[in-house]
């Protein structure tokens, strides 16, 4: 199952974009995605207001992949 995950994120490009990410945002993305903090308790870990973690994400996933 892990090995068709990797297949399916390495065939979206996932990657790349990943690899491209700031280690900050990259930090964000984890803490969302995989380690399923709420935006707010992502926010008071970074400093930031639940709209800013919103925003930010938002920014994240509209950024263009690495090399692309």
């Amino acid at each position: 199952q892990l090995k068709e995950l990797k297949a399916l994120r390495s065939g979206l490009g996932l990657d790349g974009w990943i690899k491209g990410l700031s280690d900050d945002n990259y930090k964000l993305i984890r803490m969302i995605y995989v380690d399923e903090y709420s935006q707010e308790e992502a926010g008071r870990i970074l400093g930031l207001s639940r709209e800013g973690v919103r925003d930010r994400i938002v920014s994240i996933c509209k950024s263009p992949p690495a090399g692309g």
